[in-house]
């Protein structure tokens, strides 16, 4: 008598299942394999690791030019490293509160906008002043009229 009950049980479980996973997009997926976490793991730990390595020889060598110039080297005093776990912990704390207080919506705004700005002017040719390249050959070569106030001639 319980048999029938616990294969209605089980099939709706597997039907919920697949909904699941079919809303999800794990079916069909194939599983990693270990030379594709290898490789993964591999890609971060060397992505890590290269540019402290770069920034590291060239923090000795600006180090030892400093020193050759009779320049006073930058050094970590001891108030400053007493003083790291102070600032650090009330930044995590403000990140904290930053979390806390504002909703998902404005954090994903904000990071969207941060990351749209700055990266927006980045295909644009760098050797003007302000990041963009304005093409004033545009104008001449298709002129379009195009009037913005009340004036009678185009603006190109």
């Amino acid at each position: 008598m319980a048999e029938p009950v616990i294969e209605e049980v089980v099939q709706q479980a597997t039907a919920e299942l697949n909904a699941s996973a079919a809303i999800n997009g794990t079916i069909g997926r194939q599983p990693s394999t270990p030379e594709g976490m290898a490789f993964a793991y591999g890609s971060l730990v060397l992505m890590a690791l290269i540019p402290i390595f770069i920034g590291s020889h060239r923090s000795v060598g600006h180090h030892k030019e400093q020193k050759e110039s009779g320049e006073k080297p930058d050094m970590m005093t001891q108030k400053d490293a007493a003083m790291f776990p102070i600032i650090a912990s009330a930044a995590l704390f403000g990140l904290y509160i930053f979390f806390q207080v504002f909703s998902k919506e404005y954090i994903n705004l904000l990071l969207t906008g941060y990351f749209f700005f700055p990266g927006n002017p980045g295909p644009y040719s760098p050797d003007e002043p302000s990041g963009f390249k304005v093409d004033t050959n545009l104008c001449t070569k298709h002129p379009i009229p195009l009037a913005v106030c009340q004036r009678k001639r185009p603006i190109c």
